[in-house]
Parts: C-alpha cells; sequence; structure tokens
C-alpha cells in the first residue's frame, strides 16, 4: 500500500488530470513520447512491487516465484489504476477508495502467497 498511495493521494488532488493522464496511458498512441514513459514508469513500479513480494517470500522462507510476483504487481497496479479512476468518475461514493484498495491489495498479497504452497505447474 505505501508503494501505491502516493498514486491515491495525487488523485484526490487531481482527479481530472489523473483521470485523463491514465487514459492517454491506457489508449493513447503507442508512439506517444509520454505514454511511453510513463508505461516504463508504471513497469518500474511493477516491478519494485514484484521484488518487494519477492523479499517478503525469501524472508518467510518461501519458494521464489518470480513469476507469480510479476501477476500479483500487475494486478496490484490495476486495482490502484481503478482505485485513481473513482475519483474521477463518482464511482462506489459510499465506500471509501483508500480503504477498498487496502483490502484489494491485501487479498492479492494473500493470494500470492497461497501459489507459492502450490507447484509452479499448477
Amino acid at each position: 500500500m505505501a508503494m501505491v498511495s502516493p498514486i491515491l493521494r495525487l488523485a484526490k488532488l487531481h482527479a481530472d488530470n489523473l483521470a485523463t493522464y491514465q487514459s492517454q496511458l491506457l489508449f493513447g498512441a503507442p508512439s506517444q513520447k509520454y505514454r511511453r514513459e510513463g508505461l516504463q514508469i508504471i513497469a518500474g513500479l511493477e516491478a519494485s512491487i514484484a521484488q518487494r513480494l519477492c523479499d517478503l517470500a525469501a524472508a518467510r522462507k518461501l519458494p521464489q516465484r518470480p513469476d507469480a510476483a510479476r501477476l500479483a504487481a500487475i494486478a496490484i497496479f490495476a486495482v490502484t489504476h481503478l482505485a485513481v479512476s473513482r475519483a474521477s468518475t463518482g464511482a462506489h461514493p459510499d465506500h471509501d477508495p483508500e480503504a477498498d484498495l487496502r483490502l484489494q491489495i491485501r487479498q492479492t498479497v494473500a493470494g500470492f502467497f497461497a501459489t507459492l504452497a502450490e507447484s509452479p505447474s499448477a
């Protein structure tokens, strides 16, 4: 949560601007310079999250599954993206986006750790 909460805080301050930026990240022209740079930043964030998950697994003496960590990191950024979108769309106004995001991340991380007990081909 600490790695993605700054994005959510910015969404509160600049909802329309951030929604436009995220839209361009998803649907902008592939040749657009700032889109490429934004996607590189996201890839770096996802890699950092994946590394953190691998470090936590190692600290718990669990098997290393970088592939599972990468997918969990992608899921964490995806739910962060949706939480940011809520700020500009007004979706789910009766729910706290930060609390929802925290629970979604907790669920994703729990799922990641659960997969470490499975065989790699499962």
